[in-house]
């Protein structure tokens, strides 16, 4: 990693040589945000907006596989507590969590970091913030700001977000800066215009402090130092330095404070669904032929000799106005046979289950790929194996508990920031000393709900009791076959009943 004051040619030519890379890595980040969303490749889209009776090619979502992948990681992930040593600290942590909503934005930072694989929490003080545990005391309290991967427009992002630069671009090393980059609009003699931002969280160097430096793209074509003027406690209206020393007492010569800027990723640092595209493109294909096929020839149609079948029983018009269209129950016949020989022969639906099969072995592959649970993926009622439905349960705890391991560091540092601006900014007074961790749900138990529904939708296709037992609930063999016993022995409805 290189820092804005240690830049030499050298240096230089090395940037230029990573920024090609990092527009890689941009570009896959764009790409799993639009296949999450539901991106259809629009020639296939337009071809299957045929099908689509009143509908239009911007109304085409087939069976979105990724969505399913992440969903199922995200929903056996879950921040429950919050545990120090201190109990007076704890209290104060669980009204922070609780005043920043963070029960409903933590879901939002977990799906940031799995679907693009970095996403950042960026710690601040709002000293006029009204505090909702006791909100006739004083004013002023920590807040948290989620923030996503940075990606250029360059390559079809949104030019907004973060990004980590890390000692020898090793995540594993210590993280040495945060960039901050985004669009504002401002108004000037009512008028609006934009202007690009950029905000630099340096961590400590040797010999430099930790900083803050906040820049403009300016007038001359480059980005230029820049200040705001903010409201300190008294009220009064104060010019900040350049940069901001991030110190204990806000000078060059004071001890540094960790960054701000908190980084969350996944494993590989990089979207979770990249492994699957091909799959899901293989999965859009075959949902336009299934549309097609369904529209087409999956209705039974009435072929007659003898007579044209028209709309007002005259002769076919020379520009085929008058005809039946073909549609489901429609009649389509030729007077090429005369009337005498009229007869109408029936022309069954077309047999789809071969589409369906395709959709399904499409699911079970992106199971596989994936490393998770393949009763999550069922689409048909196709029953497999008990062995088979619990394939990836292992993989899917596994891959979890990691993200577990990461993200409770990474909420660890973000209350722990808390901590310290409140002690710096509130004049308050909390233990430092006390170690904070985030408690998560058991992965096994996070979702019940979850399993509930995963279980109601395998019967509904038909899976056996006895094996959403094993691999649903994850019943012994012992106690399945109790369960046998006890259902067997339950008495039958009576008519009454029914």
């Amino acid at each position: 990693m290189i820092l804005p004051d240690q830049v030499n040619l050298a240096e230089i030519a090395y940037l230029q040589h990573r920024a090609e890379e990092e527009k890689e890595i941009q570009a896959r980040i764009v790409r799993a945000r639009e296949l999450d969303a539901g991106d259809f490749d629009d020639n296939l889209a337009t071809q299957t907006a045929k099908y689509l009776i009143g509908g239009t090619a911007d109304d085409v979502e087939g069976v979105n596989l990724l969505s399913i992948v992440l969903r199922t990681v995200l929903r056996r992930i879950d921040v429950k507590g919050i545990a120090t040593t201190d109990n007076a600290l704890t209290t104060w942590l669980e009204h922070i969590w609780d005043a920043n909503s963070m029960a409903i934005k933590q879901a939002t930072v977990h799906r940031l970091a799995e679907r693009d694989g970095e996403a950042f929490v960026i710690v601040d003080y709002d000293s006029g913030a009204e505090r909702p545990w006791e909100p006739d005391g004083p004013r002023g309290m920590p807040v948290f700001y989620v923030h996503q991967r940075y990606t250029d427009p360059e390559v079809g992002g949104d030019g907004d977000g973060c990004r980590a630069f890390y000692r020898n671009d090793d995540p594993n090393q210590p993280l040495e800066m945060v960039s901050k980059r985004w669009t504002e609009t401002i108004w000037e003699n009512k008028k609006a215009t934009t202007r690009q931002r950029m905000t630099l969280y340096i961590a400590k160097q040797k010999n430099v402090a930790a900083r803050i430096e906040k820049y403009v793209w300016g007038i001359s074509g480059g980005w230029e130092p820049y200040t705001e003027t903010t409201t300190n406690q008294a009220g009064a209206l104060v010019e900040e330095t350049w940069p901001i020393w991030w110190t204990d007492d806000q000078t060059a010569n004071g001890r540094s404070l960790p960054l701000d800027a908190i980084h969350f990723r996944n494993e590989e640092m990089e979207p979770l669904t990249r492994r699957l595209w091909g799959l899901q493109n293989g999965m859009d294909h075959a949902w336009s032929a299934l549309l097609g096929g369904l529209t087409q020839t999956a209705f039974r149609t009435l072929f007659v000799l003898g007579f044209f079948p028209t709309l007002d029983g005259k002769a076919p018009a020379a520009d085929g106005s008058n005809l039946v269209p073909v549609a489901p129950g429609t009649i389509i016949g030729t007077a090429e046979k005369g009337a005498d020989k009229a007869s109408v022969t029936v022309i069954e639906p077309a047999d789809l289950s071969s589409v369906l099969d395709t959709m399904d072995k499409m699911a079970i592959y992106c199971a596989f790929v994936a490393g998770l649970p393949i009763g999550n993926f069922m689409v048909s009622r196709q029953v497999a194996a008990a062995g088979t439905l619990q394939q990836g349960e292992s993989d899917l705890l596994a891959h979890v508990n990691a993200l577990v391991r990461l993200w409770g560091s990474a909420w660890s540092q973000v209350l722990s920031m808390a901590r310290r601006l409140d002690n710096l900014y509130g004049q308050a007074s909390h233990n430092e000393t006390a170690k904070i961790e985030t408690t998560f749900a058991p992965a096994e138990l996070a979702d019940v709900s979850g399993r509930n529904e995963q279980a109601k939708a395998q019967a509904e296709t038909g899976v056996p009791d006895e094996v959403i037992w094993r691999t649903v609930w994850g019943f012994s063999e012992e106690q399945v076959q109790e369960m046998k016993r006890i259902v067997g022995n339950m008495p039958a409805a009576s008519p009454a009943q029914e």
